[in-house]
């Protein structure tokens, strides 16, 4: 980790204790994914949003709102990411 911290450009975020904290351990992925939409705003949030909608909805509601509630932890930390 001291090495990354030495580098430029470099984000570090704990995706595993921010999904486990949402109530979806397994969602640390959907996690980064809102953290990356956030700095790189390339594509809208709620595009974001339908794609996990689409992808989750036949595992069911609690999968998709976990993994949306996943996905906007992710987001509302990139706000206090420097850019």
């Amino acid at each position: 980790m001291a090495e990354l911290s030495k580098l430029p450009n470099v984000i570090t975020l704990d995706c595993d204790t921010i999904a486990k904290d949402c109530g979806s351990p397994r969602s640390a992925n959907m996690v980064l994914l809102g953290a990356c939409a956030g700095v790189i705003e390339i594509i809208e949030p709620d595009k974001f949003r339908e794609g996990i909608v689409s992808v989750f909805s036949r595992k069911g509601d609690a999968i998709v709102e976990a993994n949306i509630a996943a996905f906007n932890a992710g987001l509302e930390q990139s706000k206090t990411i420097k850019k």
